[in-house]
């Protein structure tokens, strides 16, 4: 049992003696430490702040991506019929084309 005692003590004073010889290098450590934390404490504060502005803009950026795809919609749907309407736009030009070429030559 003393000899236990004698280990725990001897260990208590290695413990000790490697902390005073240290602890200016301890001491910068934990300050140093304690910035980064407080730092770190800073950045996730401002990261939150952040995702609540996100977080708001939200329901304006669906509403706007709706109203963007449904003016796109229209516009496709605009676009397929004047596509449409080419084909026939074109044969009335031919057409007319035709009738003053015929009519040039008559004359």
């Amino acid at each position: 049992m003393n000899l236990r005692r004698l280990l725990w003590a001897g260990t208590a004073a290695f413990i000790s003696y490697h902390l005073v010889a240290n602890r200016d290098t301890i001491k910068e450590e934990v300050i140093e430490t304690k910035e980064l934390t407080d730092d770190v404490s800073e950045h996730i504060k401002d990261i939150n702040q952040q995702i609540a502005v996100i977080k708001g803009q939200l329901p304006k950026l669906t509403e706007m991506a709706q109203d963007l795809s449904q003016k796109a919609s229209m516009f496709q749907h605009e676009v397929d019929i004047r596509t449409k309407q080419m084909p026939l736009l074109n044969k009335e030009t031919n057409e007319k084309d035709s009738t003053v070429n015929t009519d040039d030559v008559t004359h």
